[in-house]
């Protein structure tokens, strides 16, 4: 994320490291990689959908 929000033209990992970002933000991404990561794992249950719509899916 730190390289994606910067507007530094370079890859100095260091520096990148170092920047500071506002503790709203850092928390909001927090939680949304902890959702998106819960999700995916399986963690949080809303992958019940998966096996009926494998099942009724066409090959093509």
């Amino acid at each position: 994320m730190g390289l994606y929000g910067s507007n530094e033209p370079g890859l100095d990992l260091e520096r990148l490291i170092n920047q500071s970002y506002p503790a709203t933000l850092e928390i909001l991404l927090y939680f949304g990689f902890l959702i998106a990561y819960a999700v995916k794992l399986p963690i949080i249950p809303l992958h019940m959908w998966l096996p009926d719509t494998h099942g009724e899916a066409h090959y093509s």
